[in-house]
C-alpha cells in the first residue's frame, strides 16, 4: 500500500471493558489511515518435557502509526479514553497524556509444529 492508496481510508476503534466491581475501562478512537509498515519474522520456541519438542511461530503484519507525539504525526479526528476500574486509578487518573498510539491493519500468525516422525 501506498500513501496515495490509503489517503481516504479511514479507521475506528470503540472498546468498553468492565470488571467484576462494575468498573470501566472506555476507549473510542478514530482516525486517518496511512501507509502501514509491513514486518515479520519466525521464532523457534522449546519447550516442554521433551527438550527436542518446539513449535515455529512465523507472523506478517502490519503497523500504521496514527499518534506519534515525538514525530509530530496527528493522524486522530477523535480519542477519548476513561478507566472507573479501581487496579488503574494510579495510572489513569486523568492527567495522563497520549505519547503514541499505532494500529495493526492485520496481524497473522502460523504455528507450526515439528513432524513427530523425523
Amino acid at each position: 500500500m501506498t500513501a496515495k492508496e490509503t489517503s481516504d481510508s479511514s479507521g475506528f476503534e470503540r472498546w468498553r471493558i468492565r470488571d467484576d466491581a462494575g468498573g470501566v475501562l472506555r476507549l473510542l478512537l478514530r482516525y486517518r489511515a496511512g501507509a502501514p509498515l509491513r514486518t515479520g519474522g519466525e521464532m523457534k520456541i522449546f519447550g516442554g518435557p521433551d527438550p527436542a519438542f518446539f513449535r515455529v511461530y512465523r507472523t506478517d503484519k502490519a503497523s500504521d502509526f496514527v499518534k506519534s507525539a515525538p514525530n509530530k504525526v496527528d493522524h486522530i479526528d477523535e480519542f477519548q479514553f476513561d478507566s472507573t476500574i479501581s487496579e488503574f486509578s494510579n495510572i489513569f487518573d486523568g492527567t495522563q497524556k497520549v505519547i503514541s498510539i499505532w494500529t495493526e491493519p492485520w496481524y497473522l500468525r502460523h504455528v507450526l509444529l515439528q513432524n513427530p516422525g523425523s
